[in-house]
C-alpha cells in the first residue's frame, strides 16, 4: 500500500467517524443538545468503535443493543424501555444506512423528517393502565396533548421517588379536568411499572401535581 493509498484509507475513516458523530448528537439519549446547551464533543469518543462495528458487519439489531448498552452502562440512564429501545433502533439504522452508502438515502439528506414523539408513542405497547385524572386549572391542572410526559411520582407531598412517563394519548389531548383511562410508557421500563402497580396510584409531576393516576391493569 502506498502512503497515497493509506491517506486516502485515513481521511475515509475519519470522515466516516465524523459522520457518525454528528448522527450521535441527533440521538442525545441524556438531551443535552451538544453544541447548543451540552459540550459539541459529548458523544464523539464513541464514534470509532461504532464505525469499527458497522465495518465488521454488525447489525442493526446489534449497533441498536450497543447504543442501549452505552446508556445503561456508560450514562446509567437505568434499565431498557420500549421508547429507548424504539429510539436506539431508529437511530442504529441510520448509522449503517449512512455508513452502507444505502440509495435510499446517499442522495438525500442526513437526517430524514423523524418521527415525532407523539408518533413513536403510538407505536409502543403500553407498560400499564391507569385511570388519569387531570386536576382542574384552579388547582394547578391544564391540558397535555401526545407526546407530553412528565415524572410520574409517587408522593404527592415528597415527590423524591419517580420515574419519567410517558401517557399513551393517541390523537387526542387531555383537558384540565377530564377523567380517561390511558396505557403509559416509562424510561425505566418495568421497574417503574412494577413499583406504581404496588402503590396502585402515582401523581404526575410539574414542579407541582397536576394529576394523578389509579393503576387498573399491568
Amino acid at each position: 500500500m502506498t502512503a497515497r493509498d493509506k491517506k486516502v484509507l485515513k481521511r475515509s475513516a475519519l470522515s466516516e467517524i465524523s459522520v457518525v458523530a454528528d448522527i450521535l448528537r441527533h440521538w442525545d439519549p441524556i438531551n443535552i443538545q451538544p453544541g447548543a446547551v451540552g459540550p459539541t464533543d459529548e458523544y464523539d469518543s464513541y464514534a470509532p468503535h461504532i464505525v469499527s462495528m458497522v465495518k465488521g458487519g454488525c447489525t442493526i439489531e446489534q449497533l441498536a443493543a450497543h447504543l442501549d448498552h452505552l446508556c445503561v452502562e456508560k450514562m446509567g440512564l437505568g434499565t431498557r424501555s420500549n421508547a429507548s429501545w424504539v429510539h436506539n433502533l431508529e437511530f442504529a439504522a441510520l448509522i449503517v444506512s449512512k455508513l452502507h452508502g444505502a440509495s435510499s438515502l446517499s442522495s438525500g439528506p442526513l437526517f430524514p423528517p423523524p418521527l415525532s414523539r407523539a408518533e413513536r408513542l403510538k407505536t409502543l405497547s403500553s407498560q400499564l393502565i391507569a385511570d388519569v385524572t387531570l386536576y382542574p386549572s384552579e388547582s394547578g391542572g391544564h391540558e397535555i396533548r401526545p407526546g407530553w410526559g412528565c415524572p410520574c411520582v409517587l408522593s404527592m407531598s415528597q415527590p423524591t421517588v419517580g420515574y419519567d412517563g410517558w401517557p399513551l394519548l393517541g390523537d387526542n389531548p387531555m383537558s384540565a379536568g377530564e377523567h380517561r383511562r390511558v396505557g403509559f410508557v416509562f424510561l425505566s421500563g418495568e421497574e417503574a411499572a412494577a413499583a406504581f402497580r404496588k402503590a396502585g396510584r402515582f401523581f404526575l409531576w410539574e414542579g407541582r401535581c397536576i394529576g394523578e393516576a389509579v393503576v387498573v391493569a399491568p
